[in-house]
């Protein structure tokens, strides 16, 4: 996995993770109050590491299994 691992662009992907997450999770209230700061349904911070600890190496064994299974032989001639 090392070798298919390039950490600047995992990090790239979490940062741009955890802004969706603020973006999407953003509790929409109408209160005066509310608006002075953020208030989120969700922690972007949490999402970003289930991200990171989660789905990123399921995603990465995921497309490992797909390109051994592509490149294995058909079977018997």
């Amino acid at each position: 996995m090392d070798a298919i691992t390039k950490p600047a662009v995992e990090a790239k992907i979490i940062e741009r993770v955890v802004l969706k997450a603020r973006t999407f999770s953003q509790d929409l209230t109408g209160d005066a109050e509310a608006d002075s700061k953020e208030s989120y349904k969700l922690d972007p911070e949490f999402v970003g590491k289930v991200f990171e600890q989660y789905i990123m190496p399921l995603t990465k064994d995921v497309e490992v299994q797909y390109l051994l299974e592509r490149l294995a032989p058909e079977g018997p001639p």
